[in-house]
């Protein structure tokens, strides 16, 4: 990794270059994690194999242009949306092959919430120009209101996803999942 840094100015340890791999993961873990790839590189058109691998190398340079205080997004999302822009400025990408071993102990990371925020990312930057905080105004409404039918749904009571877009729309990061 050290080594391609000197040529790249963004390097990914991937799992989806020559020697890379998993080990120890589910099927539905490597679906998802295959899918989630294939629909960003697709959909945003990155050249990058593995664009939400977490361990990554970055120039300064490359933090210094980027508007760090403009990314709303965390988790995967996050790794999305760093490599989007570095990509959109034209850094150069390099990836060296990992290994990722699931964990033994304790939960992983990924959520259904986490799941919507990469979707909801990836949909964000590529169609920027959607009335994403219309979204957002619009969920707050539903979820001030109060119950209009005695007896009838309640009103949308999920603070966490109800955040995740308020967040988004607003352009402030996300809360913690």
């Amino acid at each position: 990794m050290v080594e391609l840094q000197r040529s790249r100015e963004l390097v990914i340890g991937s799992r989806y270059v020559n020697g890379g791999g998993t080990q120890d993961c589910t099927l539905p873990r490597k679906l998802l994690s295959r899918g989630a790839n294939v629909f960003a590189k697709v959909i945003l058109g990155l050249t990058a194999q593995d664009c939400t691998a977490g361990f990554r190398s970055y120039r300064r340079q490359v933090l210094e242009a980027i508007e760090l205080d403009t990314i709303f997004s965390s988790g995967y999302s996050f790794l999305i949306e760093m490599l989007y822009r570095c990509q959109k400025k034209r850094f150069t990408v390099g990836e060296v092959p990992i290994v990722f071993v699931n964990r033994l102990r304790g939960a992983s990371k990924i959520s259904r919430l986490e799941i919507v925020k990469a979707l909801y990312t990836v949909l964000r930057l590529r169609w920027p120009a959607l009335p994403w905080n219309n979204l957002a105004e619009a969920y707050q409404r539903r979820q001030a209101a109060p119950d209009s039918k005695p007896g009838g749904p309640p009103a949308m009571t999920d603070s966490r996803i109800t955040g995740v877009i308020l967040a988004a729309g607003r352009g402030k990061p996300y809360p913690a999942a």
